[in-house]
Order: C-alpha cells, then structure tokens, then sequence
C-alpha cells in the first residue's frame, strides 16, 4: 500500500519560507514617469471636467443617501436618494469611458 502524502506546511514561518522561494513575495510597484504632456492633455480634456464634476455630485448624493440612513428616513425618500445615486454612478461610468478612449486615441496619433 503506498504511503500518503505530506499536506503542505500550516506554520506561517514554513508558509513565508515557501513563498520566498517560489517569488511570491510582495515587491513595491516601481513609482511610473509619467510625461508632463500626458497629465496636462488630461487636465483640458472636456471629459475629464465633467468627470471630476460628477464625482462630486456623487459624492454628495452618497453622503445624503448615508444621511437618510442613520435617520431612518421614509423609504420612499431612500428609494429616491438610491435612484439619484444610480443615475449618477452610471452618468460617471459613461464619462470615465469617454475620456479614456480621447486619451487612447490622442496617445495614438
């Protein structure tokens, strides 16, 4: 009858040894140089103004649907704090993928 295996090691110190040998070891992400043309081609793109804008927004929709919350307001008045918060996230999507196609196919030319 063959004889059965070892599980793996449960000791953390065994499981960090084991980890360092297969180079699983966390590493610090080296810090990118990004270009001052990129960041300042951002900063006038058009999206990227109503983007930042609209984070706002949702940001205050967010603290008054939290607000509601805490105040166990009517649920009616929830549901309408949950759909504004809704239309919002999903206007900020729609935004955040308009400026980062402009910046794609400005990188491209």
């Amino acid at each position: 009858m063959p004889t059965p295996r070892r599980k793996t090691p449960t000791k953390p110190s065994l499981t960090k040894k084991i980890g360092k040998t297969l180079g699983l070891t966390t590493r610090r992400k080296k810090s990118s140089t990004k270009s001052k043309k990129s960041t300042a081609s951002m900063m006038n793109n058009p999206y990227y103004k109503e983007f930042e804008h609209i984070k706002k927004e949702v940001k205050k929709a967010y603290d008054k649907l939290e607000r509601d919350l805490k105040n166990h307001a009517d649920p009616k008045v929830l549901q309408n704090d949950n759909n504004r918060l809704f239309l919002l996230l999903g206007e900020c999507h729609y935004i955040a993928r308009q400026c980062w196609s402009k910046m794609n196919a400005n990188k491209r030319k």
